[in-house]
């Protein structure tokens, strides 16, 4: 049987199974599939319409049959999908409050706290020597920054991982509010000077040099000193809309 034969036997057999279906609906429907088959198409319009209650030939009858079949399991694997996605959403809203709760809870240690300040000065005057204005303190950037280095010392996130741009999105309200966000986070070990340590990498890494020189106005630094004298820094830079 050639094409347009085969193409006219499936229009007739799907009419007689939907006798309240155009015709034309058919036909145009067929014209979008990439192969010819008479279950796939009875299938799709089981989704349009109801099947004729009239009895039918066996072969149409067991067309019917698969491609209801056929149907029913489309439908359960759509179920599954749909369930997979509410919980893949449910668990996400889930991580996004826990990093909203563990940033805005954050407790920051006296002596992190003077490391970061000592930092963000030097960085300040880092660009002023470049001819850059002095970056703006920006405390929720802090709070981010500072929460972030903690969590990589603790090795919940990883040094080239991009949990930062999951951190960004988690807080939609903050971040709406400025535009071009960068973020730079690093591990020196074992430092005497964790600050000129810093700023000599800062100095000697191309990319941070480039970020520190760029035309962010406000810088939140965060570090977080093991007890062996390594220090993990973040910092998170933005300009405001």
């Amino acid at each position: 049987m050639n094409l347009r034969r085969m193409k006219k036997e499936i229009e007739k057999q799907v009419q007689e199974i939907f006798p309240k279906l155009p015709s034309t609906k058919i036909s145009s429907y067929m014209m979008s599939l990439p192969s010819l088959s008479a279950v796939d198409v009875i299938e799709h319009f089981l989704d349009v319409t109801e099947p004729t209650a009239n009895s039918l030939d066996t072969k149409l009858s067991l067309l019917l049959a698969q491609a209801r079949t056929m149907h029913n399991k489309k439908k359960e694997e759509r179920r599954k999908e749909k369930a997979i996605i509410k919980e893949k959403i449910k668990n996400l809203d889930q991580k996004v409050v826990k990093i909203q709760q563990t940033v805005v809870g954050f407790e920051i240690a006296d002596n992190n706290q003077k490391v970061a300040t000592k930092i963000f000065q030097a960085l300040g005057k880092l660009r002023i020597s470049k001819k850059r204005s002095r970056f703006q303190d920006e405390d929720y950037l802090n709070r981010l920054a500072f929460t972030y280095a903690d969590d990589l010392k603790n090795g919940y996130i990883t040094l080239d991982g991009n949990d930062w741009e999951f951190w960004i999105q988690s807080h939609p309200d903050y971040f709406d509010d400025l535009i071009d966000v960068k973020f730079f986070c690093g591990f020196i070990p074992e430092c005497a000077n964790p600050v000129a340590s810093v700023i000599n990498y800062v100095e000697h890494d191309p990319s941070l040099r480039q970020i520190i020189l760029s035309s962010s106005r406000f810088c939140g630094v965060g570090v977080s000193l093991s007890k062996t004298g390594s220090i993990f820094f973040s910092m998170f830079l933005a300009s405001r809309k």
